[in-house]
């Protein structure tokens, strides 16, 4: 029997109780009961002690307690389990969502038919259309010139929203539509919006799907093709754990680089121990904008980005909000109908809507995969065929690059103006023997002489030494 068997044998065993199991009332009233059953095999009655037992009352009292706790209340775990299952298949089986006329109408009333053209909508099976190429250079030259970030970036001087086509746009002047018999009407609903799908979507969010790092992309994407609440509600923390990660991964691999010795750097890997929660991200990217507004090699945009602004808080207050969701969901108070998600996902959209737009300038460093390197002795150079892991597509688009940095094979670099930045340990890319792909992971926390790796979105676990040495030598620097 393998490790991996044991821990998902284990994962099942423990299923039946509710995350964290520590709120759990059915945990903590089994522990209640089993302490109890220990207490009555200790100490046993004058008829049950005249009898010679074969073994010392001390181990009936050890073994006994857990196995009667288990045996009377592990089944009713079981059976809440499966009612919550059977509850839920209900729900998402119910009847459909009845609407209410906004206006009586008479079987008289007639109106014209629907008008039909081509207008571009989203599809799961096809990925959103090409990025421009300014959007992801090409090679090493592209990739120094300054990008416009007025896409995102409220602040910028002159900013107005570009005219990208939205999913599900309808054109300006659509044909005219046939002559034919007019038809009886149908009362149409106030407001469709939860009832199309998949999700509508805005500016902000298509340009995060063609210009942030995958990891974010993905989970754009992932949103905008669910047509169910209660995914979207789970899909919308999912992109602010991106976000909060892929910002504070590219914090922490700079100060490695620039200022290992700061204070909250250090702070941050002793804190790998116990395991790395969001706001643990918090302070890190917080101390690096203040490290970066004083440093010479500071990542463009990163400081204007982080930081608070006339028309925008700063982005780890915007992340703030989305964690104190994250806890609400994580204790108990997730969405548990339609409405609630619905009425919950709009509350907290606008939300990610802010994170994104600041955030913006992880677009203009494209993260890139080295998939080959070699060292050309004519120009002493490095060739490296890297993919560019920006966007939501997961076969990376390649690109090749000449370079005078030696760069590590199956690493994760941002490209930015101060040359590449390792993403390794806080990000790397690995096989996961869940999914049985390649994924991009984060570093999760320490144990047992080894680091505990987490895809995203997915939450696969995977266990890797080499990884803990890498944290070791860093924290002992």
């Amino acid at each position: 029997m393998t490790l991996e068997t044991i821990k998902r044998r284990r994962r099942y065993i423990l299923g039946v109780y509710d995350r964290p199991i520590l709120r759990d009332w059915l945990f903590w009233t089994q522990a209640a009961c089993t302490v109890l059953f220990s207490i009555i095999l200790l100490f046993p009655t004058a008829e049950n002690a005249a009898n010679d037992p074969s073994t010392p009352v001390w181990v009936d009292s050890l073994v006994g307690g857990p196995v009667m706790g288990f045996i009377f209340f592990y089944p009713v775990g079981v059976v809440r389990r499966l009612f919550r299952a059977f509850r839920e298949r209900n729900r998402t089986t119910s009847s459909p969502i009845s609407v209410t006329p906004t206006s009586p109408q008479t079987p008289s009333s007639t109106i014209q038919p629907a008008q039909h053209w081509d207008y571009p909508v989203a599809h799961p099976e096809k990925p959103m259309t090409t990025a421009p190429s300014s959007f992801i250079p090409t090679d090493l030259s592209q990739s120094a010139q300054p990008v416009d970030d007025r896409w995102l970036n409220e602040s910028a001087p002159g900013w107005s929203s570009p005219n990208l086509p939205s999913i599900g746009a309808v054109p300006s002047n659509p044909p005219a539509p046939a002559s034919t018999p007019p038809i009886q009407s149908y009362p149409t609903p106030q407001n469709p919006t939860h009832l199309t799908s998949p999700a509508q979507s805005d500016t902000v969010f298509d340009s995060a799907r063609i210009r942030l790092p995958y990891p974010i992309a993905r989970s754009v994407r992932a949103y905008q093709m669910s047509s169910e609440p209660l995914q979207q509600y789970g899909y919308l923390l999912d992109i602010g754990e991106s976000v909060t990660i892929c910002v504070g991964a590219v914090a922490a691999a700079w100060m490695r680089d620039h200022c290992s010795d700061h204070p909250e750097f250090k702070r941050f890997l002793q804190g790998m121990d116990r395991g790395l929660s969001h706001g643990s991200w918090h302070p890190l990217i917080t101390a690096a904008a203040s490290a970066m507004a004083e440093h010479s090699s500071a990542l463009d945009n990163y400081v204007p980005g982080v930081t608070s602004s006339k028309k925008m808080p700063a982005l780890v207050d915007i992340l703030r909000e989305v964690v104190e969701e994250r806890n609400r969901w994580a204790h108990g108070s997730r969405p548990t109908t339609k409405g609630e998600a619905m009425a919950r996902t709009d509350t907290l959209k606008p939300v990610l809507d802010r994170a994104l737009k600041k955030a913006s300038f992880l677009g203009v460093h494209r993260w890139i995969l080295v998939r080959h390197i070699e060292f050309d002795r004519r120009y002493r150079k490095f060739e490296a065929s890297v993919g560019v892991a920006m966007g939501d597509h997961p076969d990376f688009e390649i690109s090749s690059i000449s370079t005078n940095t030696p760069l590590a094979l199956d690493n994760i670099y941002s490209q930015s103006q101060v040359g590449f930045i390792d993403l390794a340990p806080f990000i790397v890319y690995r096989y996961c023997s869940h999914c049985h792909s390649p994924e991009m992971f984060f570093t999760d926390r320490l144990k047992d002489n080894g680091a505990v790796l987490k895809s995203f979105a997915r939450g696969h676990e995977e266990f890797d030494e080499a990884i803990f040495a890498e944290f070791a030598a860093l924290r002992s620097a």
